[in-house]
């Protein structure tokens, strides 16, 4: 058996002891679970269903970055035993997502553990079943937390705390208003009093990100928790401020559904008429975004520019349609574009990110100017949670 070693600490209830004449002494700190941390640490994962897409294990292999694949959903574990033997030395991440059809309480902040029809008596042999089928890191099946619960909360990182394995990160699936005023400093909280490292789901009906406030609270929870967050099924820009701010890495879902986690039994929410067809969205190098594929042939009619990208699909970037093997192409073009990206990141030294950023925001700003002067569209500008980001850097810097 590995030898299990601790680094980094939390404050155990965020309280400090006292001497007897009132002074501070050193807070009490708890270690955070090593082997879940090392495994995702700078870490940059493809979030995928239990069908990954041809050529997505090849491409993630061979980045310098650490990188893997964080598989999703109920038949989560059977699909990372396959990808065990296709690949043994990929990292590979499972989570259940239970956040999507159940709602943590104080009294159940999830379901009994249940891996595909194999009881397990309690969370760690749980655990133990889906690290045997060839997980490294597993996240908890916890329930989705209801704005405001804090009791549904505390149980859920009660419940992470309680496991011995090394390898579960304690899953923390919260809706977008968590992350305001109201209730950012309850969830930091709670975070801050993980013995593990915490996996948050931020849940929204459209990129929970849009808002300023609850991207503004992000930054704010990886300041209080610095290295202890991982931040799950994201976009790219929030990934890249999870590495920069620092949190403890990140994962990208290499389709929108997986990107954008929506409220239970809602749909998600799309810009436009609400009877069109689900938009398919391509990664546009350059601007560094994710825009419908209609959207980006509005900008150059039947001249649109074909996929730069060393190694890539060299398709026009509108040239795909909604068949299977077209959206498997697609999602490789997709995250081999934020991967590239966030494998620069990743680096360099964590003292130089934030100079790294700036250098960012400026080719960004740079290739929107030459998109327009291309396009001969004057009002093509960064759209939803990108002109979030780039307003708070601008406030920032």
């Amino acid at each position: 058996m590995r030898q299990t070693r601790t680094i980094g600490v939390v404050e155990q209830g965020g309280l400090s002891q006292r001497d007897g004449q009132g002074g501070s002494l050193s807070p009490v700190r708890r270690p955070l679970c090593v082997e879940a941390t090392d495994a995702l640490a700078d870490g940059v994962f493809a979030a995928v269903s239990s069908r990954v897409p041809p050529g997505l294990l090849e491409l993630v292999s061979d980045v310098r970055a650490p990188s893997g694949l964080i598989v999703i959903g109920p038949r989560a574990s059977a699909t990372c035993r396959k990808l065990s033997r296709v690949n043994p030395s990929l990292p590979r991440i499972v989570d259940f997502a239970r956040y999507e059809d159940f709602v943590a309480s104080a009294s159940a902040p999830m379901p009994w553990p249940d891996a595909e029809g194999m009881w397990a008596w309690s969370l760690d042999q749980w655990v133990d079943g889906i690290v045997a089928a060839g997980a490294d890191v597993v996240f908890s099946p916890s329930g989705i937390i209801r704005t405001g619960d804090s009791k549904a909360l505390a149980a859920v990182i009660d419940s992470g705390n309680g496991v011995k394995r090394p390898q579960l990160v304690t899953t923390v699936a919260v809706h977008q208003a968590w992350l305001t005023e109201t209730y950012l400093a309850n969830l930091q909280d709670e975070i801050e009093r993980s013995e593990r490292p915490v996996g948050l789901v931020v849940v929204g009906k459209l990129d929970p990100f849009e808002e300023l406030e609850v991207a503004q609270g992000l930054l704010d929870l990886f300041d209080s928790c610095p290295g202890q967050i991982f931040l799950h099924r994201t976009d790219n820009l929030a990934a890249v401020h999870a590495i920069v701010q620092p949190g403890l890495g990140a994962s990208i879902g290499v389709t929108s559904s997986l990107r954008h986690t929506i409220p239970q039994g809602r749909r998600a929410q799309a810009r436009g008429s609400v009877n069109r067809q689900p938009a398919v969205y391509v990664f546009v190098p350059g601007i560094n975004e994710f825009r419908d594929i209609e959207e980006v042939e509005s900008w150059f009619g039947d001249r649109v520019p074909c996929c730069a990208m060393p190694e890539c699909c060299g398709r026009r970037l509108n040239d795909f349609s909604r068949h299977a093997d077209d959206l498997d192409i697609l999602a490789v073009h997709n995250v081999r574009g934020w991967l590239t990206i966030l494998e620069d990141l990743v680096a360099h030294e964590s003292c130089d990110r934030r100079g790294w950023l700036y250098r960012y925001f400026q080719d960004v700003e740079s290739a929107y100017i030459a998109l327009r002067a291309e396009s001969n569209v004057r009002s093509i500008i960064p759209c939803g949670s990108a002109e979030v980001w780039r307003r708070l850097y601008n406030r920032l810097s």
